[in-house]
């Protein structure tokens, strides 16, 4: 996670003191504004990274039609029952787990007779549904 500490000064009060041992001390250093420190390491990034959901979405050809199918990738997902997906005409929606994820159809799909299926092994949610 990106983690940010805050410290905010009125404009020209002195920074706390640092103990002697760290050069602070009498002759103790201003500031203008606030100041900001960020302490995120490139763990932190990596591990959003590998954690963020993420989709794609493809049309195929069938001898029934065009069908779009969307798989989503939800890495913190271990089952299916952590995953809710509400499909309309239009739009795929992915929730649980801390996930939200919007997806729209590239076309009006028949939302009755579209089905879902999830892989534990690629922690992936895969939507198929008919053009409408």
């Amino acid at each position: 996670l990106k983690k940010t500490t805050l410290g905010v000064h009125a404009e020209g009060a002195p920074l706390p003191e640092a103990p002697a041992e760290q050069g602070g001390g009498a002759g103790a250093k201003t500031t203008k504004g606030p100041l900001i420190v960020d302490i995120t390491s490139e763990h932190d990034e990596a591990k959003l990274a590998e954690d963020a959901a993420s989709h794609v979405v493809s049309v195929t050809r069938g001898p029934s039609g065009d069908v779009a199918v969307v798989k989503v990738t939800l890495p913190r997902a271990a089952r299916a029952s952590d995953v809710v997906a509400d499909i309309s005409r239009d739009l795929l929606k992915v929730s649980g787990c801390g996930y939200n994820v919007t997806v729209p159809f590239p076309f009006a799909v028949d939302d009755a007779q579209a089905g879902a299926k999830f892989s534990k092994k690629k922690k992936q949610l895969i939507i198929k549904a008919p053009k409408a």
